[in-house]
């Protein structure tokens, strides 16, 4: 029983944390809105309306998914260890990096309680962060057991192949980024999203080179806005 006790405590503790950092931002949302709706309407009415979303917000499954999720990847997690210093019977730090990372990827298993309305954007980013740290740490190991030469400034190669990846997905396929990542790209990159479009459909061959495009394509669209007549230019020019 005292193997099991802090997987469970890491359950509680992250049921509490997911479901209430969720809870309080709605909650938080729902009262920057009501401030502004005081403003045009009653404070009576105002109130109310905050109260019955308030409430909404404790009640809703999609808060208390988030916090299963968490809580229960957790609870695996610990148990997993647990279960590992059992069988090899191994002190804490005794455990192996390659045991760690088996307890991981039970615990990973959770992100399917997950199943909210935003959920995948969340499976996207939780991916997006493990797979670079899973890279990160089998180029360590590898590096460490000299199965790989040391390179210098790999760091800075691997954080470039990184970034390139990304951008490669923001250019060509954004959906598969989470739409964090798509707007705070599209932000700081400054760039006309119609010409973005364009490209992408010279990308995926929706228009070919040397050909007029069709009135309704994403580039006559482009070219029209900068004012030019798109029937009298192809893609190659």
């Amino acid at each position: 029983m005292s193997d099991i006790r802090p997987a469970v405590v890491a359950f509680l503790r992250g049921f509490a944390v997911g479901y209430g950092v969720k809870a309080t931002v709605e909650i938080g949302r729902h009262a920057i809105g009501t401030i502004a709706l005081i403003v045009r309407q009653s404070k009576a009415r105002s109130q109310k309306l905050l109260i019955e979303r308030i409430i909404a917000a404790l009640w809703s499954r999609r808060n208390a998914q988030f916090g299963l999720f968490l809580g229960t990847a957790l609870f695996l997690y610990r148990a997993m260890l647990a279960v590992i210093r059992k069988i090899f019977r191994l002190r804490r730090d005794q455990l192996h990096p390659a045991q760690v990372f088996a307890a991981g990827g039970v615990a990973a298993l959770a992100i399917a309680i997950d199943s909210g309305r935003d959920a995948m954007s969340r499976r996207r980013t939780l991916t997006l962060y493990a797979a670079a740290k899973s890279i990160q740490y089998l180029v360590q190991v590898l590096v460490h057991k000299e199965k790989l030469p040391r390179i210098p400034s790999l760091p800075g190669w691997l954080f470039t192949a990184a970034c390139g990846q990304i951008m490669f997905a923001w250019f060509y396929h954004p959906e598969t980024l989470p739409p964090s990542y798509d707007r705070w790209i599209s932000l700081m990159a400054n760039m006309d999203q119609g010409l973005r479009r364009a490209l992408r459909d010279v990308h995926f061959h929706r228009v070919a080179y040397g050909t007029a495009p069709s009135l309704n394509s994403n580039i006559s669209s482009y070219i029209q806005r900068h004012g030019f007549d798109s029937s009298n230019v192809s893609v190659m020019e």
